[in-house]
């Protein structure tokens, strides 16, 4: 009886430790998975908060290096210019004004981009491209469409163009050509032209 008693204990014993052993190995997996979790789940945020503040210190700061290439530039007037094509009829009024602008865009950014790469001005004519005119694009769509929304956007674009053009003959005209108050124009006159006033709907 003794040595019975004595084997089911030494058996007990095993199956404790055993269990043990077990559960730790459970929980430090259980850990070790919420701790892998936690780090997916923040380095796209990190990632995420780098680029915004890369691009905010672009914003600010004169002489850095601009962040889109000249290819990705000329792919996004394309993808802007089908994008007009296909809204078609419903924007016909403001079509014209656009693509003349993405003409004068095409003209210079290339140069820009080749001598200025870290100019101020080659940043604001990739912000035009990137975020004001999909900006102004989409602000008109979603409006009335009336008269005063097409004659800003139709104003604007003009007044944009108007200013490149001035900057490409500066530019092809002299070498002290003062590229930095250019930049300052351009990015006022986004600034200023980068909300669309709403026409009030009248009823009859």
């Amino acid at each position: 009886m003794k040595t019975l008693f004595l084997i089911s204990t030494g058996v007990g014993i095993i199956i404790g430790i055993l269990l043990t052993l077990v559960l730790v190995g459970a929980l430090l997996y259980y850990t070790k998975r919420k701790n892998n979790q936690k780090e997916s789940e923040t380095i796209p945020k990190e990632q995420a908060s780098f680029e915004d503040d890369l691009r905010d210190v672009h914003h600010q700061e004169m002489g850095a290096e601009s962040k889109f290439s000249i290819q990705q530039i000329m792919d996004k007037l394309v993808r802007l210019n089908l994008q007009i094509r296909i809204e078609g009829e419903s924007i016909q009024p403001i079509i014209g004004s656009f693509e003349k602008l993405f003409d004068k865009i095409r003209e210079l950014a290339p140069t820009l981009h080749a001598e200025e790469p870290d100019g101020e001005i080659t940043w604001q004519i990739d912000e035009m491209v990137v975020d004001f005119i999909p900006g102004l694009l989409k602000d008109y769509l979603k409006g009335n469409q009336g008269e005063l929304e097409q004659q800003h956007v139709i104003s604007t674009c003009e007044e944009l163009f108007l200013q490149l053009s001035e900057l490409t003959k500066e530019y092809e005209s002299t070498a002290n050509a003062d590229l930095k108050r250019n930049a300052s124009v351009i990015k006022e006159t986004m600034r200023i032209r980068s909300k669309i006033p709403v026409e009030s709907k009248t009823n009859a």
